[in-house]
């Protein structure tokens, strides 16, 4: 083993010369592609047309010599005059003692008014129906059915509110 192995196990060959050869055709002829694009073209101009140029010499001067800052003067001020001590103590208003606060003997409550307790009312007995007899195979609708105990649905009347669509076609 003295040739060093590819990934597939095989021994790597020599390239061929026309191997070699027409790959370098091939990319130069995709760089000559790539510089014949509009923006690639004006950017390699300008790096061309810099280049060309001649390289100016930076010119040395001295630096110019400044004349030293004037001195300002300022006048000088007296000293301020020192304060004079005040001659007498201001002393505070005179305030009136308060007057002494005399407690007031409280109010008694109001009374509350008697509560009578409430009246019993009797019971009154619920009004019973008579049995319904259920004849034979009849069901239980067909019972309800001919019971005439049962009221009809009372419609709304003009003074109670109703708040459903069917109830204005009624009214």
């Amino acid at each position: 083993m003295s040739e060093p192995m590819v990934f597939n196990g095989l021994p790597r060959g020599r390239p061929s010369a026309p191997a070699l050869l027409v790959t370098g055709l091939v990319h130069l002829a995709l760089l000559w592609a790539l510089l014949q694009s509009p923006p690639v073209e004006r950017a390699a101009r300008q790096v061309v047309y810099q280049l060309l140029q001649p390289v100016p010499r930076p010119v040395i001067r001295p630096p110019t010599p400044e004349a030293p800052p004037a001195l300002k003067v300022a006048p000088v001020q007296p000293p301020a005059p020192q304060p004079v001590a005040p001659r007498a103590a201001i002393t505070p208003p005179a305030v009136p003692p308060p007057e002494p606060v005399v407690p007031v003997a409280p109010k008694p409550p109001p009374k509350a008014p008697e509560v009578k307790p409430p009246v019993q009312a009797e019971p009154v007995e619920p009004p019973k129906a008579p049995p319904v007899p259920v004849t034979g195979g009849a069901s239980f609708r067909t019972a309800v059915a001919r019971d005439a105990a049962v009221p009809p649905a009372l419609p709304i009347g003009k003074d109670e509110p109703c708040y459903f669509s069917f109830c204005a076609a009624s009214v």
